[in-house]
């Protein structure tokens, strides 16, 4: 029949320092009480009186040789106790080295890259055990968020992918982020990155014959605004009623030029 110990080093190192405390506090307890209980005085100079003395002195004497013994075993049993924390630790610190020194600080990675075990990663791109690197996160030249790393064909969970490029040039969309990647046969695949932010760019406001109900297409312009999209209209044609600029205004549109001149300032300054 098997049977399991767990030792804690940490418990018994407090244990033994309580244990001394209180073997400490005991000795001065009996070390006070001596001159009380082993040098007792006669209370007359009779003989009834001394045999008395005699008696109880005596039982201040066997209580001081017991407390002694009883001090000489309370010492060894701290000793011991002490001897066993540094045992157990020694001999768990002796039972790490191997594994460390084999597997490194994260046991699966160090599978993973163990030579007996490189093969496998070498002919198929991809361990048997480990973590999926994190995929690289996008770049201007690189829009695109990386893809995540696949985990341990065996034990390791997959990459997440790299966050996508955020736009600083109006009009231009940001990054696509990077797909997470697969896990192992036990493991969680890794998450997907974010897209990067893209900036606004501009939306002309057209007029659309063919649409009699809402020929200024206003759900596009709306559409446009909701993306961030400055919406502007032109009102300068011969063909433009007077009331041309006003229409524009009311279908959406944040700016209103008369003049092409106006509107290519206004685009040297976006």
């Amino acid at each position: 029949m098997s049977s399991f110990l767990n030792i804690a080093p940490e418990a018994l190192a407090s244990a033994s320092a309580d244990l001394s405390g209180i073997g400490e506090a005991i000795r001065e307890a009996t070390s006070a009480a001596a001159p009380s209980t082993t040098g007792i005085v006669p209370p007359a100079l009779d003989e009834v009186s001394a045999a008395i003395t005699r008696l109880f002195g005596s039982y201040g004497q066997q209580f001081q040789s017991l407390s002694a013994q009883g001090s000489l075993f309370h010492g060894q049993f701290v000793q011991l106790l002490s001897s066993a924390r540094g045992a157990y630790s020694g001999a768990e610190a002796a039972n790490a080295s191997p594994l460390s020194g084999l597997l490194g600080a994260n046991p699966l990675q160090g599978l993973g890259g163990n030579a007996l075990l490189s093969p496998i990663k070498d002919l198929t791109g991809r361990p048997l055990f480990g973590n999926g690197a994190n995929g690289a996160a996008g770049t201007a030249a690189n829009p695109n968020g990386g893809a995540g790393g696949a985990g341990g064909w065996l034990f390791g969970n997959g990459g997440n992918g790299g966050a996508g490029f955020s736009s600083t040039t109006d009009g231009v969309g940001g990054g696509n982020g990077g797909a997470g990647g697969v896990a192992g046969l036990i493991g969680n695949g890794g998450s997907g990155g974010a897209g990067g932010a893209g900036t606004g760019g501009l939306y002309v406001a057209t007029w659309n014959d063919s649409n009699t109900a809402n020929p200024w297409n206003t759900p596009n312009n709306a559409a446009a605004v909701a993306a961030g999209m400055p919406v502007v209209g032109f009102c300068g044609g011969s063909h433009c009623a007077r009331d041309h600029a006003d229409q524009l205004t009311a279908a959406g549109c944040s700016r209103v030029f008369s003049q092409m001149t106006d509107l290519a300032a206004y685009l040297c300054d976006k």
